[in-house]
């Protein structure tokens, strides 16, 4: 059979079994997790480092070792990008909301929760969360990530010189 004759074929073989698909099937919930992650929490056995609004989250990573816990305040902004470091050891380094005790427990957070959640934003192509190669044993809980891209400035040709 020639080769444009069997992708014709192919054609109507793929077009006949969409056509038979049931419109049901195409509005069905997305499919749960296959694979569960532990995600409960981890015992701080180190310092507890607090950052509050206008502080650095990334000095609070830089001197944080494995077995400490930061604590972002809830509602507030960071200006990223932060990197996680790579640092040596198996404890965990927790990154965490001061209002985690109230996010829900092994569910997805909505919007009603965004003042909950302290967010880290970057402008522009940065990404709001880096990490050094090797980096490992960081958990993040209940904080939020974001790129905002700055608006171009205006610019009225008449109004230039």
């Amino acid at each position: 059979m020639p080769y444009v004759a069997r992708v014709w074929k192919l054609c109507a073989a793929v077009l006949a079994a969409l056509a038979f698909t049931p419109v049901a099937a195409a509005q069905t919930a997305p499919e749960l997790p296959r694979a569960y992650v532990d995600t409960s929490p981890v015992a701080v056995t180190g310092r507890v480092i607090t950052v509050n609004a206008g502080g650095s989250v990334q000095a609070a990573i830089d001197q944080a070792v494995p077995g400490d816990a930061i604590v972002l305040q809830a509602g507030a902004t960071f200006t990223g990008p932060i990197r996680l470091r790579n640092k040596a050891g198996s404890g965990w380094i927790t990154i965490r909301s001061s209002a985690e005790s109230q996010l829900p427990a092994g569910q997805r957070v909505t919007p009603a929760q965004a003042s909950l959640m302290p967010k880290i934003v970057t402008t522009g192509a940065w990404a709001a969360l880096e990490t050094d190669a090797g980096a490992h044993h960081y958990r993040i809980v209940g904080v939020e990530f974001a790129v905002r891209h700055p608006q171009p400035a205006f610019r009225d040709r008449h109004l230039l010189p």
